[in-house]
């Protein structure tokens, strides 16, 4: 009896690499996204920047020029420029877009969210950006893509 071992090597090897191709591709597109925020206070008004750029697709912030767009489960994070550690907050106009309400309370620095899973794309949601002392803040958007 003669067994060829080669042949059934080579079929596992294909196998394997075939799987960890298919793993891999599949792991990058459930993997979560991080998107920063620059944010600059000048007394009470806050410049809002994506350091990335907004993300979104044409027309998907209807002209709001701090407008991002992210996927469900995404990260975002607001920073404040190191040369101003002003605390600031988020507050949304209805419900937020974020895991368990993150951002409503007035932090130093930065703050980082997650998006909740269970929203529905082409959803959008404004919110302002409140620097503590402040009654008025800057009126950002973020629309959840696919």
């Amino acid at each position: 009896m003669n067994i060829t071992i080669k042949p059934l090597l080579t079929a596992r090897a294909l196998t394997l690499v075939t799987l960890i191709g298919l793993l891999g591709m599949f792991s990058r597109q459930s993997l979560a996204e991080d998107q920063t925020i620059s944010l600059v206070a000048s007394e009470c008004a806050v410049t809002v920047t994506s350091n990335e750029g907004s993300g979104c697709e044409q027309g998907q912030c209807e002209g709001v020029e701090a407008c991002i767009c992210a996927k469900r489960g995404d990260f975002i994070t607001w920073e404040m420029s190191d040369n101003n550690r002003a605390k600031f907050k988020l507050k949304f106009s209805e419900n937020s877009p974020l895991k368990e309400q993150c951002g409503k309370n007035f932090k130093k620095g930065k703050v980082k969210c997650k998006v909740k899973e269970e929203l529905d794309v082409g959803e959008s949601f404004d919110y302002l950006v409140m620097l503590e002392g402040c009654d008025e803040g800057t009126d950002p958007r973020i629309v959840i893509s696919k």
